[in-house]
This record gives structure tokens, C-alpha cells and sequence, in this order.
């Protein structure tokens, strides 16, 4: 009988602040780091990235405080700036 092995993924020379992000989020959803990757990965992967790029510009035209239209143009902070 011949049984199956589960691919291994091992993440060389991660950045120390991605390794704490992780830890923390495994912690808060009592889950292992392995776990948790998975988990990250798999939410990472499921939606195609032309749709996570138009559902972010989406987001991003509907927060008001993003494009507001109050504040003066870069060009009129730059000319402003050099006529000081």
C-alpha cells in the first residue's frame, strides 16, 4: 500500500514583520502558523487578480475622503512652494 505525501512549502528568509503579522493573526484564530498561512494563501488565490484590482479601484473611487475635490492641485502646491 502506497500512501500519499502532502506537497511541503517552506518560506526562506521571510521578512520578520510578515513572520509577527502571522503569528499574530494564527493567534487570534487559535490556529497554527501552518494553518494560518494556508489560510492567507488561499484567500490571496481565490479571487483572479484583474477582479481584486477592479474590486480595490472600486473601493477606492467610493471612499469620499480619497478624492476630494476640496483640496488645491498638486501644480498649485508646487507653484505655490517655489513662490515662497
Amino acid at each position: 500500500m502506497r500512501i500519499a505525501a502532502m506537497p511541503i512549502l517552506e518560506a526562506l528568509d521571510m521578512p520578520e514583520s510578515l513572520y509577527r503579522q502571522l503569528a499574530v493573526s494564527a493567534k487570534l484564530a487559535h490556529r497554527s502558523m501552518a494553518q494560518q498561512a494556508m489560510v492567507a494563501l488561499q484567500s490571496a488565490l481565490a479571487v483572479p487578480s484583474a477582479e481584486r484590482r477592479a474590486a480595490l479601484f472600486a473601493r477606492l473611487q467610493a471612499d469620499d475622503r480619497r478624492f476630494d475635490q476640496a483640496k488645491p492641485a498638486p501644480e498649485m502646491l508646487i507653484r505655490a512652494d517655489r513662490e515662497r
